[in-house]
């Protein structure tokens, strides 16, 4: 926050909020967009990949190696944008923190009063601002100090927590449960129910339990990795690390997943649907409960 006419717009919302009622602000940064656009992009991806390489790859490990190899840049790229977000946020929180009203220039003082065009003498914008905040706040002084305890926690609280709601993060995870549904159908065309059932279970739970958790845990995870190395490969590795720990529950998941129907329960496709959505909806709940939210202050 650097310009005057933004410092009198946050003090017009603040007076118009009644004494003793909570502040609510809805923050939704403009890098957000992109990293959204990007998880679904690579999500789209996977599902091609995966959907092309069943039916051309024979062999079931080779089948994987391919689908990881050529999902991985997306989810790559995900998590460096992640961690610069994470970066982002931090950096607002410090200048926010800092705040001052001196630090902030008008357009009026930086042509010293005068249209530049017609060199008419121009009323100081900062002279009337200011008049305002004495008279909405009592001080600058009280302004500045709310403004660096209480909108930063608010900032930072809808900068990290807010904008990876459960809402937000299964709006990001459609395109899994597209990828089952088009599996349902086409089971159901053939007939084959019990398996239909079983494929949109699979698809639910991962969509709706399994993905939002799993961007959760790793997006408390870029936090804590946000720091910028001084080596540029070194910070390319942290956000591979990132997706490693990411690959490593993924795949968690999935082994439970398959060796429930391919192996205990092959004849019982409901029942091994079942026992792959229970224990994955119930660690989706603990994610959802016992994960911290991120703390900048």
């Amino acid at each position: 926050m650097q310009r005057l006419w933004c410092l009198f717009e946050l003090a017009a919302f603040l007076h118009s909020r009644e004494a003793g009622t909570k502040t609510r602000l809805t923050i939704r940064p403009t890098l957000l967009g992109p990293l959204f656009l990007i998880t679904v992009f690579s999500l789209i991806i996977f599902n091609a990949v995966t959907t092309f390489a069943w039916v051309l790859i024979e062999s079931f490990w080779y089948f994987w190696l391919v689908v990881l190899l050529l999902s991985s840049v997306n989810f790559w790229l995900t998590a460096h944008m992640g961690r610069g977000y994470c970066r982002t946020i931090e950096r607002v929180r410090d200048e926010i923190a800092e705040f001052s009203v001196d630090k902030l220039v008008s357009w009026c003082c930086c042509v010293g009063h005068k249209d530049p065009a017609s060199g008419v003498r121009l009323t100081c914008d900062r002279k009337i601002i200011l008049q305002c905040i004495q008279i909405w706040f009592g001080t600058v002084n009280a302004f500045e100090n709310r403004v660096q305890t209480e909108i930063v926690r608010i900032l930072v609280d809808q900068l990290s927590n807010q904008v990876l709601s459960y809402g937000q993060l299964v709006t990001v995870t459609v395109p899994i449960t597209w990828g089952y549904l088009d599996v349902v159908f086409d089971q159901f065309l053939v007939g084959n129910y019990a398996d239909a059932i079983h494929s949109l279970m699979r698809g639910l739970t991962y969509g709706l339990a399994m993905s939002p958790s799993l961007i959760l845990l790793l997006f408390r995870l870029a936090y804590y990795l946000r720091r910028k190395r001084s080596s540029h490969l070194l910070d390319l590795l942290m956000s591979s690390l990132v997706i490693l720990c990411g690959l490593c529950l993924f795949v968690g998941f999935v082994a439970l997943d398959l060796s429930t129907f391919n192996v205990f329960l092959p004849g019982a496709p409901i029942a091994a649907g079942m026992i792959f959505c229970v224990p994955t909806v119930t660690a989706a709940l603990l994610v959802w409960r016992v994960v911290p939210k991120t703390k900048l202050l």
